[in-house]
């Protein structure tokens, strides 16, 4: 908390006053303010790049999702901020033991670039989600294969599938978007959408089996569209001529939904492509059949659609990116993004314990997306073994990945020179949690260009949350780094 000294006397003056009696009011603070929440087992703050590191939160369950506000006192705002989600070992129902990676994020930021960071930790226990598509799917003599209508279905950002009466998938415990597109097919395979499903925040039981998601009768709480009308939307993909030998690209648009939810419309190798997006509004039709739209918004906050332009080296590996979010647009316009000038270095040096990891790199712009905000690290490794006796079986070695996400608010400049920060004297901290000493660690780096806030990239990144008109440029740098002398 950060005081003037008009603020300090004030205090006292208060504090005399409430002890003769007079009452008492409330005191403002004038420190910015950092809040989190998380489902992670430990969380630690630093307050200023040469703060200590702090426990914030400690042997936090799963299932339990806590949330702290915290005042920082750096004049400039700046803040480190690591959440960690131990791996948790699993056994498939074959009686193969699977040995998960500890996972550590960190965020280094200003509270002005990022002032709340949500982390969940997503334990994936797969369970069969079924359920049929009650009256949605019929024949259908106007379609143009097979005499019927398809359904495409997304389930939360990793599950899509193509059903024609029902559908059965294997998906990760916990709450998703259920999406859906119905129509027919043309000649390449993809639908022509004429109506539209959207089931936010649907629960996955923990318990295998367990699930069952089910829509509505005849897509009844769906969005009913006309494929050749005011809701298409024709996007155009400029910077062709900047492909190197080898490279291709591809442009996808897709749908974000509120909760993890992403529903793939339209993908295409032209510079021209039209699609079919979804509406603004929910409509349904009377028992007329006429169209009536309701009040209810379709596109809330922190759900858009995605236009992006995927850029892959020879050997099929994305190498950068542009997207771009949109709620309603009948034209839309993006390009292929800028490539780095040079490689990062990566430097491994070990204490008595653990790999100590710097990184240095260059600071990123994009004349689309403007100039770079965020950059994001990731490092793989194996961890500090767990202490055992000595006649103890040693445990597995277990993979670590650190995840750190860097602002240019809090760096303070283009360039980049970062270590892994060094926790080991936090109050809980596990050196479990570090990279084990004398090892190679594979690493990627990537740059983000963007008009934007970082943290509106970050909610993204993390929570799959969108928002009209936000973008940004990313590219992807990777390797693998040797111990030096």
């Amino acid at each position: 908390m950060i005081y003037s000294k008009k603020h300090t006397v004030y205090v006292l003056a208060l504090a005399a006053a409430s002890l003769l009696g007079c009452g008492q009011e409330s005191v403002v603070h004038t420190g910015a303010v950092l809040s989190f929440e998380t489902n992670a087992a430990y969380v630690a703050v630093q307050d200023s790049p040469t703060g200590a590191w702090q426990m914030q939160l400690r042997d936090n369950p799963p299932e339990r999702l806590a949330s702290k506000s915290i005042v920082l006192r750096d004049p400039a705002k700046r803040y480190g901020l690591v959440f960690v989600c131990p791996g948790v070992d699993d056994t498939s129902a074959g009686g193969f033991a699977t040995v998960k990676p500890n996972l550590a994020t960190a965020f280094f930021s200003t509270a002005d670039e990022l002032p709340s960071v949500t982390l969940v930790c997503r334990e994936r226990i797969s369970g069969s989600t079924s359920g049929k598509l009650v009256g949605s799917i019929k024949l259908d003599a106007k379609s143009e294969k097979f005499g019927q209508e398809y359904v495409d279905i997304s389930i939360g950002d990793s599950i899509s599938l193509r059903a024609v009466e029902a559908y059965a998938t294997e998906v990760a415990a916990g709450s998703y978007d259920v999406l859906a597109m119905k129509g027919a097919l043309n000649d390449a395979d993809e639908i022509i959408p004429n109506a539209f499903f959207a089931g936010s925040a649907s629960s996955v039981a923990q318990v295998p089996g367990a699930a069952d998601i089910r829509f509505t009768d005849q897509f009844g709480a769906a969005t009913l569209v006309d494929p050749g009308g005011a809701q298409q939307t024709t996007a155009t993909i400029a910077g062709l001529e900047s492909l190197e030998p080898g490279e291709t690209w591809i442009a996808r648009v897709g749908f974000v939904g509120q909760n993890k939810g992403y529903l793939l419309l339209k993908e295409s190798r032209e510079p021209t492509l039209d699609f079919v997006r979804v509406p603004a509004n929910l409509i349904s039709r009377d028992s007329g059949g006429n169209v009536v739209k309701t009040r209810t918004r379709f596109i809330g906050d922190r759900q858009a659609h995605e236009l992006s332009v995927r850029v892959a080296d020879a050997a099929g590996i994305e190498r950068r990116a542009y997207y771009r979010f949109f709620a309603d647009k009948s034209t839309i316009a993006a390009g292929l993004p800028a490539k780095v000038v040079s490689q990062p270095t990566v430097q491994l040096n070990s204490d008595a314990t653990r790999t100590i990891v710097r990184a240095m790199w260059s600071g990123y712009a994009d004349p689309i997306a403007g100039s770079g905000v965020l950059y994001r690290l990731e490092v793989s490794g194996d961890a500090v073994p767990k202490a055992v006796a000595a006649t103890a079986t040693p445990p597995p070695t277990r993979p670590l990945t650190w995840t750190s996400y860097l602002t240019r608010g809090w760096n303070g400049a283009d360039n980049f020179d970062y270590t892994l920060p060094d926790l080991s004297k936090a109050v809980g901290w596990d050196r479990n949690w570090d990279l084990k000493a004398n090892q190679s660690i594979a690493w990627v780096q990537h740059s983000y260009a963007s008009h934007s806030k970082a943290g509106l990239v970050v909610d993204y990144l993390e929570n799959k949350k969108a928002v009209d008109g936000l973008d940004f440029a990313v590219v992807h740098q990777k390797d693998v780094a040797a111990p030096g002398p």
